[in-house]
């Protein structure tokens, strides 16, 4: 990574860290007056958590509710992930997990096709509707029982998944030719041309979005939080009875000494998070740092829904989230006003909102892209790069370093 940045001839870099800026950017870095923070990634490490847990939801589904023979964590690695992060589509966690379950379940068909099993398949299963967790799940497993005493297992997915035809890198590149998240648009290469709506069955497998009872988030929610947690949050018991959720092992990323610093120099900051938003304040009263955070630029998912005007997405492809610039413009124009702020994100979509931001007229907003401990993909900073962040760093605790060499 550090030989793509110190061969452009856009970019300095300040000292021994690895902090650069772009050419002709000192100026506008030195003068800004607030920030606005990513969360997962810039606030809270979500390696462990969000990304893991995203793992753990598409293992679930088929290992525990399908009931499929075979290994944990042969489904999705952590570089699958970075991948669909790359693309810019799919910052929200429900929708990558939905992609995946929704690819799978893709293949699954196509499986079943190639064995002459999918007509009485689809006599059998088909019809099968979403009438409340638990007999849905128990549907679910006599699904998996058919399934499973006709030989088909994780591994047969994961070897119809290395055919390059039916690969998930063919996917994602139909996901960026449409810019679209939808099955109906990206799983057509794998689907049988059928006249029974297979797509659409698919879709009633795994209930998401604009439906009375949500399969797959109700599932992310509860693995992610924990049952205590999930009942604390969201005032239900929960379904699935994960003893311990994903988010106890994030961990806050700013030094207290890093908060101290900005807050003396910015003022309090805002927050612009697909994050839920009962879960962002969690993290920050967790952590005692609330006090450095303005509540009224405390912008979440729902907040986004609001400044949209929506009262809940109606479906798994809607445009809420990033790179949707609109609910951030509206939170820049009130918690920056006409002053030069930056917003630090450590993904391809964060570079993408700001982006959008300033092609809408948004051009007081600045962008200090994030690398990680881990230097981050190739994808990630050449679109930082095409992007014309301000400033490339590693963590941000880096920023007090970059705003002092900006004054040397």
């Amino acid at each position: 990574m550090r030989s793509i940045l110190e061969a452009s001839s856009s970019y300095r870099r300040l000292g021994s860290r690895r902090v650069y800026v772009r050419k002709g950017a000192e100026k506008s870095l030195a003068g800004l007056s607030k920030l606005i923070f990513d969360c997962d990634g810039v606030l809270a490490s979500d390696v462990e958590s969000y990304r893991e847990n995203v793992r753990r939801v598409v293992d679930y589904y088929f290992l525990k509710l399908l009931g499929l023979e075979g290994r944990r964590r042969r489904l999705v690695t952590h570089p699958d992930i970075q991948r669909f992060k790359d693309t810019g589509l799919f910052n929200n966690d429900w929708n990558l997990s939905y992609a995946l379950i929704t690819y799978y379940l893709a293949l699954l068909i196509r499986v079943l096709q190639m064995k002459n099993l999918l007509d009485e398949f689809a006599d059998k299963f088909w019809g099968a509707s979403f009438s409340g967790l638990e007999a849905f799940t128990e549907t679910l497993g006599s699904v998996g029982s058919w399934v499973r005493q006709r030989g088909i297992g994780i591994e047969t997915l994961v070897k119809m998944r290395n055919q390059s035809g039916f690969s998930l890198k063919s996917m994602l590149d139909l996901s960026l030719l449409t810019g679209s998240t939808s099955p109906e648009r990206i799983l057509q290469h794998i689907v049988p041309v059928s006249s029974r709506g297979d797509i659409e069955s698919i879709k009633r497998m795994v209930p998401y979005g604009d439906v009375a009872e949500d399969l797959l988030k109700r599932l992310f929610e509860e693995s992610y939080l924990g049952g205590r947690l999930f009942r604390k949050l969201y005032g239900l018991n929960p379904f699935f009875r994960f003893r311990r959720g994903l988010i106890e092992t994030e961990s806050f990323i700013p030094k207290r000494s890093t908060l101290n610093s900005l807050k003396s120099r910015f003022g309090k900051f805002a927050v612009y998070s697909e994050r839920p938003r009962n879960q962002g304040l969690y993290l920050l009263d967790r952590e005692g740092v609330r006090s450095y955070f303005d509540d009224e630029a405390l912008v979440f998912f729902e907040d986004m829904l609001g400044l949209l005007g929506l009262s809940s997405p109606v479906g798994e492809d809607v445009p809420v989230g990033k790179p949707n610039p609109e609910p951030f413009i509206l939170l820049a124009r009130k918690f920056v006003g006409s002053a030069d702020a930056t917003y630090v994100g450590d993904t391809v979509s964060d570079a993408m909102l700001v982006e959008n931001a300033r092609l809408k007229g948004l051009a007081n907003i600045l962008f200090i892209g994030l690398l990680g401990p881990l230097g981050g993909s190739k994808e990630l900073l050449e679109t930082y790069i095409n992007c014309d962040a301000e400033a490339i760093i590693e963590s941000v605790n880096d920023i007090p370093y970059l705003m002092k060499r900006l004054e040397d």
